[in-house]
């Protein structure tokens, strides 16, 4: 059995995973402020969320698929090509595409402002984003690049650094200026373009820079599909918070944004670590014919992210009252409520990740679009349909199966490329356990019990002892996975 794919997909995991955990550090420090309405209002704090989700549609937009599009070297020798001028020529083009929507956001800024904000005199903050937007656009091809060199490291140490950059400038901007939403979106734009100018160097300068046009052509047809994957995944992700906003109100949105950034941390900390070493490693596993990789991958996914998405789930009412002693609203306690559908989610999606690979290897990306893009116009029509009768409960539900029924149509465009017997009924036993020992911790916080917080805790450890007497994992498995983890690191491959 091929195990070198797996230690290096944990090991470069773990890499990202710095850069993640620098992302909710710095978001956690900085949460007794955002939640606290001296310095950002209910109201504000939603509209925040609305503007960022919008900055993320513009990146997808204006990237023309040019980063993505470079994943269609994976796995070949075409982008180790000294004649091969992809890198550059999408990085120039990259800077071209930013530029303009930089424009487009001046020139409408007082309209974008009177729409996402209500007042149109904030149109410097439309202002401020469109330079996040577009240093993140040119960002993206060097970032890219880092992902398929599998430099993990340096990857790692440019997020942390943007996230340092981000939280000192919030809290001048936020906490001691007290300009609001317009200091916290200046500082987006301030750390973004830090890093950006870190990023060329380090990755832009290594490449062979000559500028070839007939390029562009080959990278936007392979990547515009998955401009349309990322945008409809924004709305599968994020798109609830419009709806919501346009059925109830900030105050709601800003519930629910703090109930998404909680369980995104098992987006950060889990899924997106592992995307970004996943989908390399599997082009490559795939490309030397290793197909079982996903299939392994996937059962082992399945178990920890649901430990994870427990974990999240119960712990963040605790953190929530916890943050609610240095000042944040209590309006938010209502939100820890909505983590755990929101996990659930976030798990399957992980699972979209694993089984979506197959379309990437066999460049299907026209498929990857269709099935993302009826899979969000799904959720568009669940979220109309659920959240004027349960608010963000509904987005919260429409989430879950929006998420379902992508990773449904996934599995089933792959099983026609290559057929790949997925352990389904492991992810079924999971989400029942999930979901009963969560219902168990809600029970404990309901009743009140004396010792709460150790109940809770004891709830969560148990998960391992109930994966065995599932038979989940079998007890000669893990003893097996032991021995190859013992054997790896006496050949010193983590640290080789």
């Amino acid at each position: 059995m091929k195990t070198h794919h797996v230690f290096r997909l944990v090991k470069q995991s773990g890499i990202y995973a710095l850069g993640n955990i620098a992302i909710k550090v710095s978001g956690l420090l900085l949460a007794p402020f955002l939640l606290d309405t001296t310095y950002l209002s209910l109201a504000e704090y939603g509209q925040l969320g609305v503007l960022l989700i919008f900055a993320q549609l513009s990146i997808q937009m204006g990237g023309l698929g040019l980063g993505t599009g470079l994943l269609k070297y994976v796995g070949k020798e075409d982008l180790a090509d000294p004649n091969n001028f992809s890198a550059f020529t999408a990085f120039v083009a990259s800077i071209g595409t930013a530029i303009a929507l930089y424009i487009a956001y001046w020139a409408s800024s007082e309209y974008l402002s009177s729409l996402l904000l209500g007042n149109a005199l904030k149109a410097s903050v439309l202002n401020y984003l469109g330079l996040y937007v577009g240093f993140k656009i040119i960002g993206g091809i060097p970032m890219m690049l880092l992902r398929i060199q599998e430099r993990a490291g340096v990857y790692a140490a440019t997020i942390i650094l943007e996230m340092t950059a981000l939280f000192v400038t919030i809290y001048f901007f936020l906490v001691v200026e007290q300009s609001g939403i317009e200091g916290i979106i200046l500082s987006y734009a301030i750390a973004s373009g830090l890093s950006v100018s870190i990023v060329v160097v380090a990755v832009i300068l290594r490449v062979k820079r000559k500028f070839d046009a007939s390029l562009i052509k080959i990278l936007v047809r392979y990547g515009i599909p998955l401009v349309f994957v990322g945008l409809a995944g924004i709305i599968l992700n994020a798109g609830d918070r419009f709806i919501l906003k346009a059925i109830t109100s900030d105050e709601e949105v800003g519930m629910y944004e703090w109930a998404a950034r909680m369980s995104g941390v098992l987006n950060l900390f889990v899924v997106q670590s592992f995307q970004l070493a996943f989908t390399v490693i599997g082009l490559k596993a795939l490309g030397k014919g290793d197909g079982a990789f996903h299939r392994r991958v996937f059962r082992h996914y399945v178990v920890w992210s649901g430990w994870a998405a427990l974990g999240i789930s119960i712990l963040s009412y605790e953190l929530t009252l916890l943050l609610n002693g240095f000042g944040a609203s209590e309006h938010y306690l209502r939100s820890t409520q909505l983590v755990f559908p929101l996990s659930i989610g976030i798990l399957i999606y992980g699972l979209f990740v694993v089984i979506n690979n197959i379309l990437y290897a066999t460049s299907k990306t026209s498929l990857m679009s269709r099935n993302v893009i009826l899979s969000a116009l799904c959720n568009v029509g669940l979220n109309l349909v659920l959240i004027p009768q349960w608010g963000a409960g509904g987005a919260a539900i429409a989430t879950v199966l929006s998420y379902a029924i992508l990773l449904g149509l996934t599995w089933r465009s792959s099983q026609r490329e290559l057929t790949i017997e997925y352990s389904w009924h492991n992810l079924v036993k999971v989400l029942v356990l999930v979901s009963i020992l969560y219902t168990l911790s809600q029970l404990v916080v309901y009743l009140e019990f004396s010792q709460l917080h150790s109940v809770r805790i004891l709830i969560l450890l148990l998960y391992p002892a109930f994966v065995i007497l599932f038979r989940i994992y079998r007890t000669d498995e893990i003893k097996l996975g032991l021995n190859y983890v013992t054997d790896f690191i006496k050949r010193g491959s983590i640290i080789g």
